[in-house]
C-alpha cells in the first residue's frame, strides 16, 4: 500500500523547547528522502522555496522519491485518499485522536519514559548503568562521585543529556529541569554507542539495523554503518523489541545501547519513534550502500539550491560514494544533515571538503 508521509516534530517536542530547536516546522521534510515513487509527502508551505532544488539533486543521485505533494499539516493527512497508509514521525495523543489505537499508544508512551525503561530493562533480566530516578526533589541527593549524567525523563532530536562535572554543575543543571528526570552513572571514555532500529512491516518485526554514534555527549553527532550487525548487541535489543512488537508497537523504533572496555551490553533509552539517524539508514538501503555516515552541519547561512551545489562532492551510484542531502529545508535555519557514503578515508576526505566548502560560502553569504 503506498503511504503518505506526515513527518513533523512539532507536537513530539514540548512546548518549552520550540525556541531552542531552530526549523522546528521543517523537519518533516526529510521524510521526502525515505519516501517512495507512489507515495505522498506533507510539507509546510515555506518548502516550496527549495523543493525543485532537492528533487535535481535526488534525480542525480539515483534517490526514487513520492512526487505527490501536500502543503499543509494534520488536515491534509485526515483528507487523505483511503488508499493511503499513515506514516508518522511518531504516534502521539495528537495522532491517536485521528487514527486510534489503543495497543500502540500506551505502549509509546511507556517505553518513551527513560525512568520507566530502567523498570523495564530490570524486569528482563538486563543489565543497565547505574541510575537514580529522580520523580520528586527529595529522590535525588547530590551525587557522590562525579562526573555523572542528567536526563530528562523526555527529550526528542537528541537533546537533554547533560555531563556534569562537579556538584556546582550538578545544581545548577537539576535547578533548571522540570520534573522528573534521572541521574547516571558516566561511562569510561572508551566506551562505544549504538544505535539499534527496528520496524514492523506487514505485521511482522524486521531484524534490527545497528549503526555506530561516534559521539554521544555533545554535538556534532555522527553515526556510521557498522558493518555487520553485532549479534552481542541484537541479542539484548530483540528482547526488548520483541516485548514492545506483542505489545502493539508499530511503525520505526529504536534502542540506544552502550557497550563497555568489558564488552557489556548495556540499554540506555528507548526512542518509540523514527530518530535523526533512521533517514540515513532508509537512505542508504534504498541506495544499495553499506559503508556510510550521516553527519550535522549547524550556523549555516545558505538557501537549499546553494548547498546542493555540490559538484564532484555529491554521491556517484556506480560508485557508491559521495554525499546525499536529507535534512534540507532545515537549512533555512541553519541546519543540514548528510549522508556520506564510501569507504573510511573517502569519507573523511569528503567530509572535510564539504565543511569547508559550507563555512566558505557561510562567510561569504555573511559578508
Amino acid at each position: 500500500m503506498n503511504q503518505i508521509y506526515f513527518h513533523d516534530i512539532t507536537n513530539s517536542v514540548p512546548l518549552h523547547q520550540h525556541p531552542y530547536v531552530p526549523g522546528l516546522g521543517l523537519y518533516g521534510c526529510r521524510a521526502l528522502a525515505v519516501s517512495n515513487p507512489g507515495d505522498s509527502v506533507i510539507m509546510p508551505q515555506a518548502a516550496t522555496e527549495g523543493l525543485s532544488a532537492i528533487e535535481r539533486h535526488y534525480q542525480d543521485v539515483g534517490l526514487r522519491h513520492g512526487v505527490s505533494y501536500a502543503f499543509g499539516g494534520w488536515e491534509s493527512l485526515v483528507r487523505r485518499p483511503p488508499s493511503f497508509e499513515p506514516s508518522l514521525y511518531e504516534y502521539n495523543r495528537h495522532s491517536h485522536q485521528l487514527f486510534r489505537d489503543l495497543r500502540w499508544l500506551p505502549t509509546v508512551e511507556l517505553l518513551g519514559d527513560k525512568n520507566y525503561f530502567v523498570d523495564h530493562c530490570e524486569n528482563l533480566g538486563l543489565s543497565f548503568p547505574a541510575t537514580t530516578k529522580v520523580r520528586f526533589r527529595c529522590d535525588c541527593p547530590s551525587p557522590e562521585r562525579y562526573p555523572v549524567v542528567v536526563k530528562p525523563v523526555r527529550s526528542v532530536v537528541g537533546g537533554g543529556a547533560t555531563v556534569c562535572a562537579s556538584r556546582q554543575q550538578y545544581e545548577q543543571v537539576v535547578g533548571r529541569l522540570d520534573l522528573p528526570y534521572q541521574v547516571q552513572e558516566y561511562l569510561p571514555t572508551t566506551t562505544r554507542y549504538f544505535v539499534v532500529e527496528y520496524r514492523r512491516t506487514g505485521g511482522r518485526l524486521l531484524p534490527g539495523v545497528v549503526v555506530e554514534r561516534v559521539s554521544r555527549h555533545g554535538r556534532p553527532v555522527s553515526y556510521h554503518s557498522s558493518g555487520s550487525v553485532a549479534p552481542r548487541i541484537t541479542m539484548v535489543t530483540d528482547r526488548l523489541a520483541v516485548w514492545a512488537f506483542e505489545q502493539g508497537m508499530k511503525g520505526t523504533w529504536s534502542y540506544e545501547v552502550a557497550v563497555t572496555p568489558t564488552g557489556a551490553v548495556l540499554p540506555l533509552e528507548c526512542r518509540p519513534r523514527w530518530s535523526d539517524v533512521s533517514y540515513s539508514i532508509v537512505v542508504a538501503e534504498k541506495l544499495g550502500v553499506t559503508e556510510w555516515e550521516c553527519q550535522t552541519f549547524t550556523g549555516l547561512t545558505l538557501a537549499v539550491s546553494d548547498v546542493c551545489e555540490l559538484g564532484e562532492l555529491m554521491y556517484q551510484p556506480r560508485a557508491k560514494e559521495g554525499v546525499v542531502i536529507i535534512n534540507w529545508a532545515t537549512v533555512s535555519q541553519g541546519r543540514l544533515d548528510v549522508l556520506v557514503a564510501g569507504e573510511p578515508a573517502a569519507r573523511a576526505e569528503l567530509l572535510s571538503e564539504l565543511s569547508y566548502r559550507l563555512r566558505s560560502r557561510t562567510t561569504l553569504a555573511s559578508a
